[in-house]
């Protein structure tokens, strides 16, 4: 709806039925896969780089906040 009603291209299940040619629900699952794997990645990386940084420090709560959000 916020293609249509904003004109706005940049949404990522409208990309991948036009560009991709997938219908609505095989876009969802695949937008759906794509951002989980975004999140796992971001995770790791995360939790990896909070280990270089001793308890408390301002960088491993500037990870935590990034993974609550």
């Amino acid at each position: 709806k916020e293609v249509l009603r904003h004109g706005n291209p940049n949404n990522l299940v409208h990309v991948l039925m036009r560009e991709r040619g997938r219908s609505l629900e095989s876009a969802l699952r695949e937008a759906t896969e794509i951002v989980n794997a975004e999140a796992s990645a971001l995770q790791a990386s995360a939790s990896q780089a909070a280990t270089s940084w001793p308890e408390g420090h301002p960088v491993q709560v500037y990870l935590r906040g990034i993974l609550q959000w």
